[in-house]
């Protein structure tokens, strides 16, 4: 809005000041007046457009006081009022400076149209003034930019710049923030700093690709048009888009260069351990052929004296106690191999599909014809189905060792029960036989055992079970194995593939395609559109498919219709993508089992949470409605709220330190201070109460029953509440540090903005 024109009267005459001043303000103009040249001096130091002065006053002239005003206020007009035609002759012959000359006998209403006309021509013209010095300054500060400067070094040199500017004072520009909630980030601040909603702050967006503003505080009366600042908007944006760029280059370059450096150790380590796992194994080898002989070689002896008739008919048993003895030895040796063998990660185990209870039946069947031979039985009491996703065949062999161990232990017409039971998504398989008890077998299982009994437990281990064995109190042994249901499916199951390296996307492809319906894609442009008209299940990332890989997380988990898709990133930095969003990140080389894993994992917590990408629901981690639901259900109530005139009180509630301790102790217990802080805030929440997670860091508790000095009050107990506990997450005790604020959303002005939008906003 443009401020009025301002118009100083230096008059004696009182009723021509009363009249000539009625006129101006009838003209949309502000009025000053003096009745003496002190006065008028004093005044003219204000801002002033015009100044209408009498050609005689009683003490001073007039053509001093032109001449004085002019100094004070060189880009006011100057109109000469006088009486005597004469002052006219004075003004053309350059004896009074002033712009025009108003004889006092004329209309009156003229005098008001042409000070008017005087105060527009001599704001035009100051404008026009300050416009182009104002220009010329921006052009200025295209010299001392360069695009080889990283941020520190452009504020260096734009800071001082920026202050040359005419009428400027102070300068700061500030990008937007990399995560949604997170403070704006500062690049430069200089001279006297801008004050919030100051009307002498200028503030100039910036253009090109940086998303941020620029302030100036400026003195009192300058104005900068649309196209001025359209102009440095862009001239600062570049500068700054290019920084940026530039700065992303160096980081990148630093990355690779500590990435080949670790990479070098690492090899080095892997080359070192290697040569000592040589050494173990030929050492290994060397006792293992040494140990084999000796039974062998009582075999053997045994058995020649067999065959040369060399033993008597009674002592036959003896020698046939002895060979078994030595052939259970010999076994003994092999089992302990296989099973080193499977624990220094030689064998890999391939998951697949199957049904728990469906391999039990299976391995009775294969079993019964030895439980006849011992004149034993088998009963399996398992009925229902528990599907699973293992390594099937080493699943098999476990079953089959156990059973075959109990049939061992058991004497003749025993009986051996499988048993099977579903709870909480795990399946146990229960296998009871009528022997003396595991305390009194042999640790690795008896002669003829595919696996020992630690391979097993290892077997069982790798696919996210226990192998667990007892003695039954009155006789009998007992083997429980654990193992995790499948996964549930849920609505959505495509997998949406990132991934520049042609060979290693066509290799992902290969793997989850297996399992999932996969889109696979070598760019992220135009990804996000892609995903709001087709979202997938799961994203995964190859970070290298892109420089922006991590602002491209960023901007994912920011969009409110795809905050929901989980994300599996394959990086180097895997501290960076946790803190952007992501569920899981893998290091180079590739798991693939483990890719897999964490791919079910995510199924598994959107079929758990009922999510589906794209939509409303819950947060991924806590299971608390996230930003959109609670937009949802709080836009109602904010209608009512309004409507009653009552406040609707919502408490914001953020973790001050949350990548901290991230990096101190890891994203895992990260996430379990966010699970600790979730289940915190369920037990404070009421009937028609809703606590909810509105981005990473920042949880909301809507409090639609109370008053705000209650809201208050709640949120200074949960801060200092909360600061006391020091939770205990996995080893570590930690340090929680909370900001708790209550808002009172009916009296926020929401615009266009969302509702979370707002209570963001709000917490500043």
């Amino acid at each position: 809005m443009v401020a009025p024109a301002v118009a100083l009267i230096i008059d004696d005459d009182a009723f021509f000041v009363t009249v000539a001043a009625d006129g101006l303000r009838g003209r949309g103009m502000t009025v000053l007046t003096a009745t003496t040249g002190q006065d008028a001096r004093e005044l003219a130091r204000r801002p002033i457009d015009v100044a209408l002065v009498d050609m005689f006053l009683p003490d001073d002239d007039g053509a001093s006081l032109c001449r004085d005003i002019r100094a004070l206020a060189p880009e006011a007009a100057i109109v000469l009022v006088t009486a005597r035609p004469e002052g006219l002759s004075l003004v053309e012959r350059g004896q009074v400076l002033a712009d025009d000359v108003f004889i006092k006998s004329n209309d009156l209403a003229e005098l008001a149209w042409r000070v008017s006309a005087r105060a527009d021509a001599a704001r035009a013209l100051s404008e026009s003034r300050r416009r182009e010095h104002f220009l010329r300054g921006v052009a200025r500060l295209a010299d001392v930019v360069s695009p080889h400067n990283d941020l520190p070094t452009l504020a260096a040199t734009l800071a001082p710049a920026l202050l040359t500017l005419p009428g400027v004072e102070g300068a700061r520009v500030e990008l937007a923030a990399d995560a949604p909630g997170d403070p704006p980030i500062t690049v430069l601040e200089a001279g006297v700093l801008p004050e919030p909603g100051s009307p002498t702050v200028i503030e100039v967006p910036l253009r090109a690709a940086s998303a941020g503003r620029l302030q100036l505080a400026t003195r009192r009366g300058l104005v900068v048009d649309g196209e001025v600042r359209d102009t440095l908007g862009a001239l600062v944006g570049a500068a700054v888009s290019s920084a940026r760029q530039f700065q992303a280059l160096k980081d990148r370059q630093l990355r690779l260069e500590r990435g080949y450096v670790g990479r070098h150790r690492k090899l080095s380590r892997v080359s070192t351990r290697l040569e000592r796992l040589s050494e173990a194994r030929d050492s290994f080898l060397a006792l293992l052929s040494h140990d084999l002989r000796s039974p062998l070689a009582v075999i053997l002896g045994q058995a020649q004296l067999l065959e040369e008739g060399l033993v008597a008919p009674g002592q036959h048993g003896k020698v046939a106690a002895t060979v078994r003895r030595q052939g259970e030895r010999m076994v003994q040796m092999v089992e302990d191999l296989l099973d080193r063998y499977r624990r220094d990660g030689a064998v890999r185990a391939v998951a697949d599909s199957g049904d728990a209870v469906r391999l039990a039946h299976d391995m009775a069947e294969h079993m019964r014809p030895l439980a006849q031979a011992r004149r034993q039985q088998i009963e399996v009491l398992a009925t229902g189905e528990a599907p699973i996703e293992a390594d099937i065949a080493a699943i098999r062999e476990v079953l089959a060792n156990l059973l075959e161990n109990s049939l061992r232990h058991s004497p003749e017409g025993a009986t051996v029960r499988v048993e099977s039971s579903v709870a909480e998504g795990r399946v146990q398989l229960a296998i009871r036989d009528e022997g003396p008890g595991f305390a009194s077998r042999a640790a690795e299982g008896g002669s003829g055992a595919k696996i020992g009994l630690r391979a097993a437990v290892r077997i069982v281990a790798d696919a996210g079970g226990s192998l667990r064995t007892a003695t039954v109190p009155g006789g009998g042994g007992l083997a429980v194995i654990t193992l995790p249901l499948a996964l549930p499916r849920v609505a959505a199951t495509t997998v949406e593939i990132y991934a520049a390296d042609v060979d290693l996307r066509a290799n992902l492809v290969d793997l989850l395609s297996r399992h999932w319906e996969v889109r696979g894609h070598d760019a992220l442009s135009g990804s996000l559109d892609r995903m709001r008209r087709d979202p997938p299940a799961v994203v995964v990332l190859d970070d290298q498919v892109s420089a922006e890989s991590v602002a491209w997380v960023r901007q994912l988990k920011a969009d409110a219709e795809l905050a929901s898709i989980p994300l599996v990133v394959i990086t180097d930095d895997v501290h960076e993508m946790h803190d952007a969003g992501a569920l899981a990140a893998l290091h180079r080389p590739i798991d693939g089992s483990r890719l897999v894993g964490h791919v079910r994992r995510a199924l598994r917590l959107l079929g758990d949470l009922g999510v589906q990408p794209g939509g409303l629901g819950a947060d991924m981690l806590t299971g608390l409605p996230n930003g959109r639901a609670l937009t949802v259900r709080l836009d109602e109530g904010l209608s009512r709220a309004r409507a009653e005139g009552r406040p609707l009180p919502v408490v914001l509630l953020r973790v001050d330190d949350l990548r901290e301790v991230n990096r101190q102790h890891g994203w895992l217990v990260g996430d379990q201070l966010l699970l600790w802080l979730a289940d915190r805030l369920r037990e404070r929440v009421g009937a028609g109460e809703i606590a909810a997670r509105v981005d990473a860091e920042t949880f909301a508790l809507a409090l639609p029953s109370r008053g705000l000095d209650e809201a208050q009050a709640l949120a200074t107990e949960l801060r200092d509440g909360i600061a006391r506990a020091r939770p205990r997450l996995g080893v570590a005790r930690v340090d929680v540090r909370v900001s708790a604020q209550a808002l009172d959303l009916a009296t926020l002005a929401l615009g266009d903005q969302s509702l979370v939008g707002a209570v963001r906003g709000g917490e500043a």
